[in-house]
């Protein structure tokens, strides 16, 4: 059998946690990894991010994988209202521009921008920060 709390195998019989000291007789809130959480801070972005920055305030792991969603997002998203605006008023006709580059340009953003947010999911989940020019500065100095 698993600790809970810290994962430790200990003997099927143990009353509490030899690592710990947590005991097997008192009802034990479930937890869930540090690396677990942190890499689903960027699964939907800063709704994910907002959700566990303020659902773990004293983990500070956690807290950087959160504040860098939300400011990777915060960064990215004027560059894709920009983009769609552009393609928009390129299809309607108010500007004359190839809005066909412009739509590949935006595709390929995105796509890499959801690359970048797997590579990050990765890197959490093996317990690392990788910490991305700039935000990654800005994350953890805001925790």
């Amino acid at each position: 059998m698993f600790c809970q709390k810290c994962g430790v195998q200990q003997s099927v019989e143990a009353k509490y946690c030899l690592n710990c000291g947590i005991s097997y007789h008192q009802a034990q809130p479930t937890y869930i990894r540090e690396n677990v959480v942190s890499s689903l801070c960027y699964l939907f972005g800063w709704v994910t991010g907002l959700i566990f920055f303020f659902a773990y305030p004293s983990n500070k792991t956690i807290r950087f994988h959160a504040l860098q969603s939300i400011l990777l997002q915060i960064v990215t998203t004027p560059f894709i209202v920009v983009m769609v605006a552009v393609i928009f008023l390129s299809i309607v006709g108010v500007i004359d521009i190839a809005y066909m580059l412009f739509f590949i340009i935006g595709l390929s953003h995105n796509l890499l921008l959801q690359i970048l947010f797997i590579v990050l999911m990765v890197v959490a989940y093996k317990g690392k920060r990788w910490r991305l020019p700039i935000i990654g500065n800005v994350a953890d100095n805001l925790n």
